[in-house]
């Protein structure tokens, strides 16, 4: 597998956060912002393994859904992450 391109870095620390996440749980170096998660070989037990590692970095909970049907991407993945940190945070 190519290198990223710098179009394909991570930008924020979530993102950073999420691609080592992929990279373990895929076995795949250099994983792109923008690959898709099926398309790295991925499959509903990694999906989970990533919901786990994610709940347990984040404290918020990914729906499976999201890996599976939604085609996600290291950048989608972590805006769904900031949104579910920020709708926690807004909670009284």
């Amino acid at each position: 597998m190519p290198a990223q391109s710098a179009g394909d870095a991570p930008r924020t620390e979530t993102e950073k956060i999420l691609v080592e996440i992929w990279s373990v749980v895929l076995n795949i170096q250099d994983i792109g912002i923008h690959s898709d998660f099926l398309s790295l070989g991925g499959d509903s037990l990694a999906a989970m393994r990533c919901i786990n590692r994610v709940s347990a970095v984040f404290g918020v909970e990914l729906p499976v859904d999201l890996f599976l049907l939604d085609a996600v991407s290291v950048a989608r993945a972590a805006s769904e992450v900031e949104k579910a940190r920020l709708s926690d945070s807004n909670i009284i």
